[in-house]
């Protein structure tokens, strides 16, 4: 397939992905914003010699699905473009579908990436989804996090995630399609009003005769974004007075974090989960109250996967056992985001938490001065159902436990 070579709409690659990349990952679901940019990356990557690997994520969610993944294969293959298809599925059709699939989503791209030694991967987010997202999130009474601009861009698991054309309108990427004589997958769903985001689309229009247009929205949205920012400094500061890490916990001092506003009290908790998770998306503020609320009456609390317990004056925030009971991988794997365990290749042994009953057998883990709680989900080595080496207890010549967490980016203020 031949791409013209001269047109309106360029995007500064160079900028975005730097010179050092030499393999980019693109996230493409076969609409038209996913090919407008894989379009853009591939006319790029032919003068600059990149190598691009496109991901499809297929949700499993419509009868379509899988012919629409299999059209942006196609698609990839006339470019001779390495494709992937990412299937979801093991959601247990409990809770928000939505939010679901956008954490599968990243969850399987984070993989995929690792997986392909890939450290850039481009999303399609345009300039239109920026105007959207505001008003979404304006009718559910959304703060400052909410109505700022969505981020350029984002890590997960060391993978940066971009979003080139976050600038870029909706209309100028259909209209460099139509250029290049590009066809693009057409949601039905683009047009069913049952969906919210539809119908704030669809309302768009009525912007001019209320004297708001789009830019102006964009304007707002990055003005906010700024405001963010300067919060997320502040939160910084007050990080490196109010926190401390402790075998890969998170403890906060709370007299120390009460002199400071209730904002940015929320902001250094979520700024917390968000740090051990290695996500982008945290709790809902409401759950953040609450949290906060337990805290300031030193009383114990769960959320996101995580047990927060008063220890004297502080609170310690540990991984909740019940969150990754069944996490299991493989030596010399990264485990739970927080830490590498190396062993034996050729190992018939598992890595997965620790546990109640495990930890019954230690009569002196008292000694070691970590809290039962950080003990029971910390990593230990296991064959079978049978206990090899607890590694925040035990020390053994073929093991070794490393953490992977960097707490100076905890403390970064910017």
């Amino acid at each position: 397939m031949k791409i013209e070579k001269n047109l309106e709409l360029t995007i500064d690659f160079d900028k975005l992905f730097g010179i050092e990349a030499s393999k980019i990952g693109v996230a493409v679901s076969g609409g038209g914003d996913s090919i407008a940019l894989l379009l853009l990356i591939y006319k790029w990557a032919q003068v600059t010699k990149k190598t691009i690997l496109v991901a499809t994520v297929n949700h499993n969610l419509k009868p379509t699905a899988k012919d629409e993944a299999n059209e942006v294969s196609q698609f990839c293959s006339k470019l001779d473009i390495q494709h992937s298809v990412l299937t979801w599925e093991n959601w247990n059709k409990k809770g928000n579908v939505q939010a679901a699939a956008r954490r599968a989503r990243y969850q399987l791209l984070t993989n995929w990436a690792i997986e392909n030694d890939i450290s850039f991967v481009a999303l399609g987010h345009n300039r239109d989804d920026v105007v959207e997202n505001f008003f979404i999130r304006l009718s559910r009474g959304s703060g400052v996090d909410g109505l700022s601009q969505m981020l350029p861009s984002f890590k997960l698991d060391n993978v940066i995630y971009l979003r080139p054309l976050i600038d870029t309108s909706r209309e100028e990427l259909r209209a460099f399609l139509n250029i290049t004589k590009t066809t693009w997958i057409e949601d039905p769903s683009n047009d069913d009003t049952k969906f919210h985001r539809i119908r704030v689309r669809k309302s768009l229009s009525l912007l001019d005769q209320m004297g708001v247009n789009v830019q102006s929205v964009v304007t707002a949205s990055k003005n906010l974004r700024e405001a963010r920012q300067a919060l997320d400094v502040y939160t910084g500061v007050v990080a490196n007075e109010c926190v401390t890490f402790k075998d890969g916990d998170i403890v906060f001092h709370v007299p120390l974090l009460l002199k400071h506003p209730i904002e940015i009290q929320r902001r250094l908790l979520l700024k917390a989960i968000l740090f051990l998770t290695k996500s982008e998306f945290g709790p809902r503020s409401s759950e953040l109250s609450n949290l906060l609320t337990a805290l300031l009456k030193y009383k114990p609390h769960t959320l996101k996967g995580f047990y927060f317990f008063p220890v004297g004056k502080q609170m310690r925030m540990s991984r909740e056992y019940k969150a990754i009971e069944h996490y299991v991988t493989k030596p010399n794997n990264v485990w739970d985001h927080r830490w590498f365990v190396k062993g034996p290749p050729l190992s018939n042994c598992c890595i997965r938490p620790l546990g109640e009953k495990a930890l019954s057998g230690f009569t002196n883990w008292k000694s070691f001065g970590i809290p039962k709680y950080a003990l029971i989900s910390s990593p230990a080595v296991w064959i079978g159902n049978n206990l090899e080496v607890a590694l925040f207890l035990e020390s053994d010549d073929l093991w070794e436990l490393s953490s992977i967490t960097k707490e100076k980016d905890f403390f970064e203020c910017d």
